[in-house]
C-alpha cells in the first residue's frame, strides 16, 4: 500500500500546474479509503426466504450500494422458527440472568 500512496501522490503532483487547488493528501486520502472499505449485513429471515434464490433476493441491489469486488460485501440470514416466541424466551432468561447478578452485586 505504501507503493501505492507513493505512485499517486507522485502522479497528483505532476498534474499541480494544471490544478492548482488539488489537495493531494485529501486526493490520495480518499482513493485509499474507498479501496478499503468493506461492508456487512446481516439479518434474520422468515420461512419464506429459507431457500438460496430467496434469500439472495433479500440483497437485491446491495453491489449497486456497496460497489467493488465482491470480497468487500458480506451478507448473511438466520432463519428462527417461531422468532416472536423464541426472542419473548430469550429476553425472560436474560432478565433472569441480569436479577440473579444484580443480586450478588
Amino acid at each position: 500500500m505504501p507503493e501505492l500512496i507513493q505512485e499517486t501522490g507522485g502522479i497528483l503532483e505532476a498534474h499541480m500546474n494544471r490544478f492548482p487547488d488539488l489537495d493531494i493528501d485529501a486526493a490520495v486520502e480518499a482513493i485509499v479509503w474507498e479501496q478499503a472499505r468493506h461492508y456487512r449485513v446481516a439479518m434474520t429471515a422468515e420461512a419464506a426466504h429459507d431457500k438460496d434464490k430467496r434469500r439472495a433476493s433479500l440483497f437485491k441491489g446491495f453491489d449497486t450500494v456497496a460497489p467493488g469486488d465482491v470480497t468487500r460485501r458480506q451478507a448473511e440470514t438466520i432463519y428462527i422458527p417461531d422468532l416472536r416466541n423464541w426472542m419473548s424466551q430469550f429476553s425472560a432468561n436474560a432478565i433472569k440472568q441480569i436479577e440473579a447478578w444484580r443480586d450478588d452485586v
